[in-house]
């Protein structure tokens, strides 16, 4: 019993912060869209840099329409390297794989 408790708590935090990383993109993406662009852009380079896929696509999006585009290739050059639809979709368009 002992045992089970020791790896559940080992294994607790990860998905805690998983969970937590999605949270805050679907924060940031809110903020963004409803005009709160500095919070918004800070809460998803945030999460981006933390290497959560959805967040590196979609701040590389914002990148790109931002023309900053070697930053934004970047973004969706990791997001696609962990399978992320959008960044392979986005990089392929950028035509940059």
């Amino acid at each position: 019993m002992w045992l089970f408790a020791m790896f559940s708590f080992l294994f607790w935090p990860v998905s805690s912060i998983a969970g937590t990383m999605e949270d805050d993109y679907t924060k940031g993406i809110e903020m963004y869209d409803q005009g709160d662009l500095v919070g918004g852009f800070k809460l998803l380079k945030k999460v981006a840099e933390a290497g959560y896929a959805p967040a590196q696509a979609r701040f590389g999006y914002i990148l790109d329409y931002s023309e900053y585009n070697e930053d934004a290739v970047d973004m969706y050059r990791k997001a696609a390297k962990q399978g992320n639809a959008d960044g392979h979709r986005l990089a392929h368009q950028s035509d940059i794989v």
